[in-house]
């Protein structure tokens, strides 16, 4: 498996042994900075906010599921993964210390100190010696992590020293011991403020953070009052250790360990560019998501102020100038084994992007250009311009996010039986209808065939997960082949398509206000699997249905049969559970998915602020339509959503994987020219979707019966109904 979230950079060929890294380099720190683009330096603080929500979450989650579970077959599993999320949590904490996580010192001091603070890491302490690892990176006589000890002190440890130093696994344990008395050599301890660690400015906020420290140390003890020694060890102790782990395992590895022997410097032979070129970047495999790129080590160090989720697009612009000086990561499977070997050689390591560095826009469209006319370029073009890797399909990072979504709903579930609480309940159908519809994203990815490019894979995992929100699988992805094959064509398209004015003026009252007064739109979708479209014929459950051919049927049937065993399910889980549990835990958040689903399809084919065209006969083609799909940016969503709003690659090229859409979209943005509508910019909340939504459906209603390229016209009556029927 590669990266979860970010293509890591693959290697193409071994540095060759004659090269000496040791050796000057041909270039400046400066020449690196200007081979980085501009936007990789911009910190966004609501982007930051939403990964800590995003870790918080799973950690109570887990939390959650291990108090509920309570099995020893269980608690193994919960102590590698709640580890694993501490350690994601240092990773945001120490983002906060580089001043990368904000451009505001107080967001990040006031974060950082949560953070931290709740795994026990005094927050200015460590971010003090941290930064000093930084500005002395590969200096021995200066350096402050792993630093290599020269050969005279090295023979004057005695042997405890070396054992707990070198023998693993004590090397793995021992960042609580650094805290307290830094490493041999060294004197010092991040808790005093008067330490030789710290400047006398800089004592007062060592008292803040050991004060905030010993909090954190005095609800643990309480709470071991509370619920016993032995429930705070399980449910917190020992994910702790394996934080520390996790912890000693990565800063290690990103600074020993490579195959060739690296240089450290001493007196004038150093320099902050040659000691930064001595630190290693590692591919952690799915932990590359999980911990925020942090293998990207290189460009951290030289940058730290760069933000985690640019550095992987910072680290592949820097390439060209670092040369051999860069030493590419040994591709990971899912589970990073190779370092492992490393580290008894020396050992794991972990990080990575979920979010997404949405395509930010620089200007809007000019209004006197014509979206209708002849696009200058060819679907072949854009093809030629999106990288080669962004057309692989790796199933087992697909089944990662998978597994990811699976997690969050049982712990979602396990969280509302175990609080019970109204004031919880409304908060649980928000997160959980959400991830029902990320679900759906999911399953629709098996339908395309970018799930993998195992067709029994993608129809197995694609019935599992459509079935379990009540999708026939089949039946939906067939009449969604339909709508892609014919996106933007009046005459054929499948999903949302506008109506001709006589089919429209036609309609009795009640159609018309179903179809376009919110909220009815919006919980339309289950209607629409069983009738179609106004004006449509057929159902999504009948194999003879319109929408089928006759070669199809038994996919529908089996799709139909898999539809009807989820809802006896539900039905049996209603006598056992109660109706009103099941409604609250299963009915109300299906209908929050209905209404993700029906908003977010309406959205990237309406309610831009210019009128898109839409086509009929000779004027369509596959390129046409697929530019009258519109982008748009969900913040916190976009990441939960797996990047649904990169909607205009995705319609032209349905067989890219979610997690390289971003990617596609920006490197066919120069090819498209003012074809692509750039999406307005989200907060953490998509607030105005909500506004884009509803204008829409008060002026977009149906199209006119001539012309072969048309625009949405407006019935001004629909909302002030006379009870007379148009004439």
């Amino acid at each position: 498996m590669g990266s979860l979230g970010v293509d890591f950079i693959s290697p193409n060929e071994k540095l060759e042994l004659k090269f000496d890294s040791s050796a000057l380099p041909p270039f400046k720190l400066s020449e690196i900075r200007a081979a980085i683009p501009k936007h990789c330096w911009i910190k966004n603080p609501w982007k930051s906010l939403s990964y800590v929500l995003r870790d918080i979450i799973i950690v109570f989650a887990l939390v959650t599921m291990a108090i509920f579970f309570d099995n020893w077959k269980f608690w193994p599993i919960y102590w590698i993964l709640q580890g694993t999320m501490f350690w994601a949590i240092f990773v945001l904490g120490h983002d906060c210390g580089h001043g990368s996580f904000s451009d505001s010192a107080l967001l990040n001091s006031v974060v950082g100190h949560i953070l931290h603070s709740f795994i026990l890491v005094p927050y200015h302490g460590w971010r003090i010696s941290h930064k000093t690892h930084h500005q002395n990176h590969g200096n021995v006589e200066a350096d402050e992590s792993w630093v290599p000890m020269p050969e005279k002190m090295y023979k004057e440890l005695d042997f405890a020293t070396k054992f707990f130093r070198f023998k693993i696994p004590f090397p793995l344990l021992a960042y609580p011991i650094y805290l307290i008395t830094r490493s041999p050599g060294k004197k010092g301890s991040h808790f005093n403020p008067y330490s030789d660690l710290f400047q006398p400015n800089e004592r007062k906020c060592v008292v803040t953070s050991t004060l905030c420290w010993t909090l954190m140390v005095a609800l643990l003890f309480y709470l071991h009052t509370v619920i016993g020694s032995l429930q705070l060890l399980k449910l917190y102790g020992i994910p702790y250790m394996i934080f520390v782990m996790w912890l000693d395992f990565v800063t290690y590895l990103h600074h020993h360990g490579h195959e060739e022997k690296l240089p450290w410097y001493r007196g004038k032979e150093w320099s902050y560019l040659r000691g930064g070129l001595t630190t290693i970047d590692r591919d952690y495999g799915v932990f590359n998501n999980i911990h925020h790129d942090i293998g990207t080590h290189v460009i951290h160090h030289l940058f730290p102020q760069i933000p985690h989720y640019h550095l992987v697009e910072a680290t592949k612009a820097a390439k060209p100038i670092l040369g051999k000086y860069y030493r590419e990561p040994k591709k990971s499977g899912p589970i990073p084994i190779h370092l492992v070997e490393k580290l008894v050689k020396r050992l794991l390591t972990i990080m990575g992007s979920l979010g997404v560095d949405f395509i930010s826009p620089n200007e809007k469209l000019e209004l006197k250009f014509d979206s209708s006319a002849l696009p200058p370029f060819k679907l072949s073009e854009i093809r030629a311009a999106i990288p080669k890797h962004c057309w692989i399909k790796n199933p087992w990072k697909s089944l990662s996010y998978v597994l990811r979504d699976i997690i969050i709903v049982f712990a979602l579930v396990a969280m509302a039986i175990f609080f019970d609480n109204w004031k919880f309940w409304p908060i649980y159908w928000i997160l959980q209808g959400t991830m029902f519809w990320a679900i759906f994203v999911l399953g629709h990815d098996c339908g395309h065939g970018s799930f993998s490019d195992s067709a029994l894979l993608n129809s197995v995992v694609g019935h599992i997960l459509h079935s379990f929100i009540l999708v026939p699988y089949h039946g939906w992805r067939i009449s969604h082949k339909t709508h892609h094959q014919n996106h933007g064509n009046v005459e054929a398209d499948e999903s949302w398509v506008p109506m001709p004015e006589k089919l429209y003026k036609e309609l009795d009252y009640a159609t018309k206000l179903f179809r376009f007064k919110i909220p009815f739109p919006l919980i339309a979708y289950p209607l629409y699997l069983m009738r179609r479209s106004p004006g449509k014929k057929g159902s999504h459950f009948n194999p003879y249905s319109d929408l089928f051919q006759a070669n199809e049927r038994k996919f529908i049937v089996t799709s139909t049969v898999c539809w009807t065993l989820m809802v006896a399910l539900l039905f049996y889980l209603s006598t056992v559970v109660g109706f009103l549990q099941l409604l609250k835990l299963y009915g109300i958040p299906y209908m929050i998915f209905v209404m993700w689903l029906d908003s977010v399809t309406y959205l990237h084919h309406h309610g831009h602020e210019e009128k898109l065209p839409w086509y009929r006969g000779k004027e369509w083609s596959y390129l046409r339509g697929g530019l009258t799909t519109v982008d748009r940016d969900y913040g916190v969503f976009n990441n939960i959503h797996h990047d649904i709003g990169t909607h205009v690659i995705h319609h032209l090229f349905p067989q890219i994987p979610h997690y390289h859409l971003v990617e596609a979209t920006k490197a066919a943005k120069p090819v498209f020219g003012k074809y692509y509508r750039e999406p307005k910019k989200s907060g953490a909340i998509p607030f105005h979707l909500v506004e884009n939504l509803v204008k829409s459906m008060k002026k977009d209603h149906y199209v006119s019966d001539n012309g072969d390229i048309v625009y949405y016209q407006t019935d001004p009556k629909i909302f002030n109904y006379s009870g007379k029927k148009d004439k």
